[in-house]
């Protein structure tokens, strides 16, 4: 008698399968947003190859680095301080992004 609940392939359940498959896709997504950059810099703003590449690099690492402040700088403010300041700057944006017309009375 098997004691594992849904057993899929391979002796993985299927819980297993599904999570890595949409980490692959999350994955691919990620990645996927150099690419675009990369071709959106230089097809459409017109930055040559290198200066592309250059600019995506910097966003990437960019990103590799922000947890580091981010993280030192929630540390010094306190989480009750960083969750105020969070929930301020989500309601900014969801304000910038309205458009006129908008009616949603739980938008913001």
């Amino acid at each position: 008698m098997n004691n594992s609940p849904q057993r899929a392939a391979k002796g993985f359940t299927r819980a297993f399968w599904v999570s890595n498959t949409v980490e692959l896709f999350e994955r691919m997504a990620y990645y996927a947003v150099f690419i675009v950059l990369t071709i959106y810099l230089s097809s459409i703003l017109g930055f040559n190859d290198f200066e592309a590449s250059m600019i995506s690099g910097l966003f990437s690492g960019g990103l590799y680095l922000l947890p580091i402040f981010s993280g030192a700088y929630a540390d010094k403010i306190g989480f009750r301080n960083l969750k105020g300041i969070t929930k301020a700057h989500e309601k900014a944006m969801k304000a910038a992004c309205k458009q006129p017309g908008d009616h949603h009375p739980g938008f913001l």
